[in-house]
């Protein structure tokens, strides 16, 4: 696993091999629907892990390490 430090929180976070790929790809660009896809591409699934990315990226949210950025903010749902 991986652990990343939030400085203003100083809290820690642990950090599967996944949720870091998933935290370094959301740069503000990617739907939560791509951000599955491209870990469908990484790890050879026969599908997107759609379930998994959403569960993740809702514990990201609640502790702060990502941001929804809403349609009015870019031109689509995203992550930042």
């Amino acid at each position: 696993g991986y652990a990343v430090y939030d400085a203003a929180r100083d809290r820690m976070h642990h950090l599967s091999p996944s949720a870091l790929v998933l935290l370094e790809l959301c740069t503000g660009r990617n739907t939560p629907a791509m951000l599955a896809a491209h870990l469908q591409n990484l790890y050879g699934l026969h599908q997107a892990p759609k379930p998994e990315v959403h569960r993740t990226l809702s514990t990201m949210e609640r502790e702060r390490l990502v941001e929804f950025v809403t349609a009015d903010e870019s031109r689509s749902d995203s992550l930042s």
